[in-house]
């Protein structure tokens, strides 16, 4: 590479170089009388670890833990992203205890915490992951289906199953949240899980029908008729049955993780950030109605830094 110097005159030439142009040029504006709203059109769940809260904070009691929590549920909502759980975060949840096969929920902390991320924090969704005896799990774990310590096979577990979802069905639907609430048992299930997560779905689909089933997965044949909402990465939802599905009038989320990669919309910190922003204009464009992040604040991880 060889350098050059130039020199100018910066009365003279640089005058040369930069003339003043000026046009004035007619500018009309039509303003619609709209408002922004204060609950996005689009459903998220971005997860939340709380023990990863009281770990950085020292939180140690349970009115400092609702404290510390509720100020982070503050930044999801100026951040218009909602948090998987609502703002149920260090209350008591609604795990029913059992009367022989009667299941008595307590119902009170956990709504506390709903209403307040819908009402209060704009939340456009929620998730249910446990406590539903239907099992659960991911690529590296599998918990199998059972009801306090009942598990399936026995005739109690059936019985007792179907109390329990109608029991939660029943009370998200005279609450008004059973259109934003969601069934999240499994993660990214492998081909070799596929069985035991449509066993989940058929339980679902036969005890508490009005409770909506997702799945983080690609749409695949063999897992068709389990869930309802598919909450696949940006390259699978181009699939011929994909498209296929969503036509047929199946929901369809946009998830991203450690996946996608270039040159798809990322997370990754060596990517642009104004890909975050592009991811939401491809879910309008694509009409997903709802995106999911695995989790907002992973700060540390005992896989990674043992």
């Amino acid at each position: 590479i060889q350098s050059t110097t130039f020199k100018y005159d910066t009365s003279e030439d640089m005058g040369k170089l930069f003339r003043k142009f000026e046009r004035k040029v007619p500018l009309f504006v039509e303003v619609y009388g709209f408002e922004l709203p204060d609950r996005m059109s689009c459903k998220s769940l971005f997860g939340f670890y709380p023990h990863m809260v009281d770990q950085y904070h020292g939180l140690k009691n349970k009115e400092d833990r609702l404290r510390v929590y509720d100020k982070y549920m503050q930044i999801y909502s100026e951040y218009h992203i909602s948090a998987s759980a609502g703002a149920t975060y260090g209350r008591k949840w609604w795990y029913p205890k059992w009367d022989g096969d009667e299941p008595v929920f307590n119902w009170k902390e956990w709504d506390e915490g709903i209403e307040k991320g819908f009402n209060k924090y704009h939340f456009t969704a929620m998730r249910i992951s446990g406590g539903l005896g239907l099992g659960g799990g991911d690529a590296s774990r599998r918990k199998e289906p059972e009801i306090n310590g009942i598990k399936e096979g026995d005739p109690r577990y059936e019985v007792r199953l179907a109390k329990l979802l109608k029991g939660v069905q029943d009370h998200l639907e005279e609450k008004g949240w059973l259109d934003r609430t969601y069934i999240y048992c499994f993660d990214e299930p492998p081909e070799k899980d596929n069985a035991f997560v449509m066993n989940g779905f058929a339980k679902l689909a036969k005890y508490a029908p009005k409770l909506r089933r997702f799945l983080t997965s690609p749409c695949r044949r063999d897992l068709l008729g389990g869930p309802q909402t598919w909450c696949p990465i940006a390259p699978d939802l181009e699939s011929p049955l994909a498209k296929e599905r969503q036509q047929m009038g199946e929901e369809f989320w946009l998830y991203v993780c450690t996946n996608p990669r270039a040159p798809y919309a990322t997370e990754f910190i060596d990517h642009p950030a104004v890909e975050l922003r592009t991811w939401l204009w491809q879910s309008w464009a694509e009409k997903v109605t709802g995106v999911l992040i695995w989790t907002a604040n992973l700060w540390t991880s005992k896989s990674v830094y043992p």
